[in-house]
């Protein structure tokens, strides 16, 4: 989707990026030990999309690494929200996986309040979800 489809779009619509993205944004604090590592090309493009760094937002100066091997650990995993509920933002946890999952990537969670102004975040993207409407909303 382009910068300008998202930048078009009303308020009332909410985009939430998840993933491994295999690069990190800034090597003086995602990266554990620090390197010098210009940033790549994507992360302004997400920004120029109107997309923040969910973590970043609530952790300004903590490292957070998300993926661990061989000495070396880094913040790869990552969730980028529209700017407009990043007001809405509470936690951050990072959790590691060992003996949840077996991976060498920790367990990212994103915790935010789904009230928006006249609108519920829970009924309007948290439902649309398969697994959370089957999982969560039937336990």
């Amino acid at each position: 989707m382009s910068d300008e489809t998202i930048k078009k779009k009303s308020n009332n619509i909410v985009h939430i990026l998840i993933g491994d993205f295999n690069l990190i944004s800034n090597g003086h604090i995602d990266r554990t030990p620090l390197q010098h590592i210009s940033k790549p090309k994507i992360f302004n493009d997400l920004k120029a999309m109107g997309l923040i760094d969910s973590y970043r937002k609530l952790n300004k100066e903590v490292p957070g690494n998300t993926y661990h091997r061989e000495g070396v650990s880094t913040r790869i995993d990552q969730i980028w929200i529209s700017e407009n509920i990043s007001n809405n933002l509470m936690n951050f946890s990072i959790t590691p996986s060992t003996f949840i999952t077996y991976s060498d990537h920790n367990i990212i969670t994103l915790t935010m309040d789904y009230t928006w102004p006249g609108k519920s975040l829970a009924k309007n993207v948290i439902r649309n979800s398969k697994y959370v409407n089957n999982y969560v909303f039937r336990k």
